[in-house]
């Protein structure tokens, strides 16, 4: 098991930037309303067949399709414990300023055929009040590519799209946009291992206009 940790962990976040990105993942989120308020948001990835195949078949011991509670504990210390280097791909952006989680909770993982490979994290917005925000998810280090749910980014087509105590859900809006007005900066040449972050353009640097959910209500 330790082996195989090294061999993702290498694979995922070694190559360097200038490479194009090596593994594809599908998101999806769902807001979760508390008294009227965003208290949280669920996100899900979708991870392509090759990295699937490697986690599956290197974490799921007894072959049965499902990742039992001992089995998950060593995928989340193993395997997802490390997106929390590049904030588990997860932006809010209020404004100008981008809130970057430093926690999540409620981890699960699942496969579908035994062949593609789920994860599914809460990030919990505390004192979270704003009504006008937008969610973006990209791989910083842009070894992965990204790609939003192109038929529903948010989960608005399930029953639990929202979840509310005390209160009627809010009437919510959501669309999906690109502005070129907070762009991210980085570095081509850097390696992956690279965590830093640029607030503005220097030479260099290329610049990524992120695709962003945005959300009113």
């Amino acid at each position: 098991m330790k082996l195989l940790k090294i061999i993702i962990v290498s694979f995922i976040f070694a190559l360097p930037l200038s490479a194009h990105p090596h593994m594809l993942v599908h998101t999806q989120s769902t807001l979760d309303f508390t008294n009227g308020q965003v208290g949280g948001i669920w996100v899900q990835f979708e991870f392509d067949r090759f990295f699937s195949g490697e986690v599956i078949w290197g974490y799921d011991e007894d072959r049965n399709g499902v990742f039992d509670e001992r089995e998950s504990e060593y995928l989340y210390e193993n395997v997802f414990s490390n997106f929390a280097d590049f904030n588990y791909f997860t932006f809010i952006r209020i404004g100008s300023k981008r809130i970057l989680p430093d926690h999540v909770e409620d981890f699960s993982a699942w496969c579908k055929g035994n062949e593609i490979l789920f994860f599914r994290f809460y990030i919990p917005l505390e004192s979270f009040t704003s009504r006008d925000f937008y969610i973006a998810i990209y791989d910083s280090s842009f070894f992965c590519a990204c790609r939003l749910n192109e038929e529903d980014p948010m989960n608005s087509t399930t029953e639990d799209f929202f979840h509310t105590e005390g209160t009627e859900i809010p009437d919510v809006t959501v669309s999906v946009e690109k502005n070129e007005d907070y762009p991210v900066y980085y570095d081509p040449s850097a390696p992956a291992s690279d965590l830093t972050t640029y607030d503005s353009w220097k030479p260099g640097l290329q610049t990524f206009i992120p695709e962003e959910i945005h959300v009113q209500f």
